[in-house]
């Protein structure tokens, strides 16, 4: 709690309890058949609507409608406006709309189609250039990535060696692609230079008080500009990197027993790939890695309602699935294969 503040206790308790509540809820929901599949179809369709909207009518026509330019609207390199569809901010729209998309891809009512599954991908890769936050875009590409090694396992022996070496030479190729495009604005760095200049500057020695325990929670980031305006005492600047956060507002004990959590959920949903071979566990796998990722851009982990459906996910993935349910699924995967082999 930042100085005592109600603010700050109101602030923890959303970033503590409720987390929990939602992974919680995700386990319910995967043990009752709960899905929320037609939810983030709806989602990710109103959002993208909405963007089309906003960008047909102008940023100074919603800086006129109430929209607070650098905060909710803004400009990319003076040219490109950057729009917070119904989010309220253009971090929330771009991330919103990654995870959406990758939700719907491996939902149960697109999962098998691979045309709808494509045309998913294709959407939401453009709409991710259109919006111009690199970080969510990155996301999204580590995030596929990642997923296509677990289809290369499944191939056979010699495939599985022609395909990763396939992707040995794309790797090879990238300083090369970094070099071309850092002529374009999308791939400047020179944000992130100006965050390195002036992050260290902030921080508080790791031996002082506030290096151990931090400033507490709510006196750094997005949460500290809302406590500012509350007029409790608060830090009040953005600091684009969710583990500098962490560690300015809970120190360094604090900020070891929150990784330590996010290490043990980690390791439970491994064991639950290797173990029940979960496309949901898998998919918050990647997702989890994708975060921590992007954690060294934004503060990934307070972009509502982003965190909603990552911790409900991860909740989803945690579930156990009785051995019956296991035995019922492979017996339904030897039939699929027989039936293909008498049609050919």
């Amino acid at each position: 709690m930042a100085h005592g503040d109600l603010a700050g206790f109101v602030y923890g308790l959303k970033i503590t309890v409720f987390p929990l509540l939602l992974i919680f809820s995700g386990v319910l929901m995967t043990h009752f058949g709960l899905k929320l599949d037609r939810v983030t179809l709806f989602v990710f369709i109103t959002i993208i609507i909405t963007w089309v909207i906003q960008y047909n009518q102008g940023i100074d026509a919603l800086v006129a409608m109430g929209w607070e330019y650098g905060v909710q609207v803004k400009n990319f390199n003076h040219a490109t406006p950057r729009l917070p569809s119904s989010v309220g901010t253009p971090d929330g729209y771009a991330f919103l709309l990654c995870i959406t998309g990758i939700l719907l891809e491996y939902s149960t009512m697109i999962r098998n189609k691979k045309k709808l599954k494509f045309i998913i991908k294709i959407v939401t890769l453009t709409f991710l250039i259109l919006a111009t936050i690199r970080s969510a875009l990155v996301f999204w590409l580590v995030f596929q990535l990642l997923m296509s090694f677990y289809y290369v396992k499944k191939l056979k022996y010699r495939v599985k060696y022609l395909v990763l070496s396939i992707y040995y030479m794309l790797f090879s190729t990238i300083p090369i692609a970094i070099i071309y495009l850092s002529r374009s604005s999308l791939s400047s760095t020179s944000s992130l230079e100006d965050r390195l200049s002036h992050w260290g500057g902030n921080l508080q020695p790791i031996w002082s008080l506030e290096g151990i325990v931090g400033s507490g929670l709510g006196s750094v980031g997005a949460a500290s500009r809302r406590t500012a305006t509350l007029g409790y005492q608060s830090t009040n600047y953005a600091v684009d990197n969710q583990f500098i956060a962490f560690y300015e507002q809970l120190g360094a004990i604090g900020t070891f027993c929150l990784f330590s959590i996010f290490s043990i959920l980690l390791f439970m949903i491994i064991y639950n790939v290797k173990k029940n071979n979960s496309i949901n566990a898998k998919v918050a796998h990647c997702l989890m890695v994708c975060t921590f990722i992007s954690g060294f851009f934004t503060n990934v982990l307070e972009l509502y309602p982003f965190n909603l459906f990552l911790w409900i996910y991860i909740g989803k993935a945690l579930y156990k699935i009785p051995q019956h349910e296991l035995e019922k699924e492979f017996v339904i995967k030897k039939r699929k294969k027989i039936r293909k082999k008498l049609v050919w």
